[in-house]
């Protein structure tokens, strides 16, 4: 990464209403195939974590990373339509690529963690595999991440009152997303 922006804006999505289809258009086609066998990544007994990372958090070449809350996915989509428009940049949102880590998290953990299924509806898993499945997918979520940024020319941050919050002091602000903290650390 050359540089990075901390872009201040308001959820109003009609700066960039007429470009959100545009910007859905040119981040479609990079969307990862991704496959929902997990016996596809387990080699006798192990899983094959450089597998998963290339199918679930492929890299691509981008010039622009762009970091946003989840709720602000649109406005993201609409930004990058703009950019890719108006510049011909092509932009990463790792929503719009990515295999969803969670989904992955729920493979996982119904494959392996001793899931149980409560009388009541729901299930139960056991707590220290699902531990050891999460700090194994957010790890190579993170790496990932990193590895998308560091070849991005530029980084934008939305800064949107979804993403960061401000506490009573003006000048402390924080984000409850683990990824935004990451992408913008």
């Amino acid at each position: 990464m050359v540089t990075g922006y901390n872009l201040h804006l308001d959820k109003d999505i009609t700066k960039f209403q007429d470009y959100v289809q545009i910007g859905e258009t040119h981040l479609s086609g990079q969307k990862a195939k991704v496959s929902e066998n997990l016996k596809k990544y387990v080699i006798d007994g192990i899983v094959d974590g450089t597998q998963i990372e290339k199918d679930w958090f492929p890299q691509m070449e981008a010039d622009v990373f762009i970091s946003h809350s989840h709720a602000d996915e649109k406005l993201a989509k609409g930004l990058a339509g703009w950019l890719h428009s108006c510049f011909g940049l092509t932009c990463f949102i790792d929503s719009c690529v990515w295999g969803y880590a969670d989904d992955l998290l729920e493979m996982i953990n119904d494959e392996y963690s001793d899931k149980k299924n409560k009388p009541s509806g729901g299930c139960i898993y056991d707590h220290k595999k699902c531990n050891t499945a999460s700090k194994h997918v957010n790890t190579m979520l993170t790496i990932a991440l990193y590895k998308m940024i560091d070849k991005s020319e530029i980084t934008i941050l939305l800064n949107t009152n979804s993403s960061i919050k401000k506490y009573k002091d003006i000048y402390q602000q924080t984000t409850y997303s683990p990824w935004i903290y990451s992408e913008i650390g």
